[in-house]
């Protein structure tokens, strides 16, 4: 079928009627918008008015298939032709809806598995597990902008048996154990049982400021190291490494999540497994340094 011979048909026997597309369309029970489609070849009528349409124009629905006036020899041929293309049209959309149920469900794969991936970026998938939190979201970035930029993320998630956390910095000078200090305990009850803690070391103070996001609220503290106020910034470097994979969280083990180094002579690329597999050998050459755990109870 030739979709724009049959508008140009309709448009014809509408005029000999002397009918404007808005009346047709009264006529029809239809917008005078479809009309105007219908007369452009946009598209063919709904199946639901080929009678009433035919009946106000004063056609057969052989004509109306043709788009011409047909003589009555010519009745039978169209017919024919008329039903071939129907089938015709018939094959082709159901190629076409193939091919976009195709298309529909390649969309709906890929939007899942980006859901499904994007639920394992962000840590839906983990129970009792922590891992440094690189990555940059909405609360990310309100920490690092509220704390500063040398503010060390994690990300945890626990279940209801865990109540409490603690956050715990060992002091080592020249590989050496000198002391530890404790935030003391920290109520993780309420909200979803995860979230973001920071950790960031105030040389100019003498602290260790640890800031707990969770739902509903923040909570923070401090440790004291006096010996960081010792800490030159302008003759120390400074570095941190970071957890490298994600740790399972057990009740009372202690998971190291930092390790804050300084010294005069710069610092080794060390990572944090190695600081805390052999501190006293990787640290033998670093001033100082602060190693970070965190428990969960």
């Amino acid at each position: 079928m030739d979709q724009t011979k049959i508008g140009k048909y309709i448009a014809g026997k509408r005029k000999e009627r002397g009918m404007t597309q808005a009346e047709l369309a009264e006529l029809v029970g239809v917008s005078d918008k479809s009309v105007s489609k219908w007369e452009r070849g946009v598209c063919l009528p709904d199946v639901s008015n080929y009678t009433e349409l035919c009946r106000v124009l004063g056609i057969t629905l052989n004509e109306f298939f043709a788009g011409e006036d047909l003589t009555p020899e010519k009745i039978p041929v169209q017919a024919e032709d008329n039903i071939l293309g129907v089938i015709r049209n018939s094959r082709k959309g159901a190629k076409r809806l193939k091919k976009v149920i195709a298309v529909l469900l390649i969309l709906l794969l890929a939007a899942g598995s980006f859901s499904v991936w994007m639920m394992y970026r962000e840590g839906y998938f983990y129970h009792n597990k922590v891992m440094s939190y690189g990555k940059i979201n909405k609360t990310a970035a309100d920490m690092l902008t509220s704390y500063g930029s040398n503010t060390h993320l994690v990300w945890y998630k626990v279940d209801s048996d865990y109540k409490i956390a603690e956050i715990t910095v060992r002091e080592y000078r020249r590989g050496k154990y000198v002391t530890k200090k404790s935030s003391g305990n920290v109520d993780i009850i309420t909200g979803a049982k995860g979230g973001l803690l920071g950790i960031r070391p105030d040389l100019g103070n003498g602290t260790f400021e640890t800031i707990w996001e969770i739902e509903g609220g923040t909570a923070t503290g401090r440790i004291d190291i006096p010996s960081i106020k010792t800490w030159k910034r302008e003759r120390y470097a400074f570095t941190v490494s970071e957890l490298e994979k994600k740790q399972s969280i057990q009740k009372g083990k202690e998971i190291y999540i930092a390790a804050v180094m300084a010294g005069r002579k710069g610092i080794g690329g060390f990572s944090l497994n190695d600081i805390v597999k052999n501190p006293s050998y990787v640290l033998s050459d670093t001033d100082s340094c602060y190693l970070v755990s965190v428990t969960f109870r």
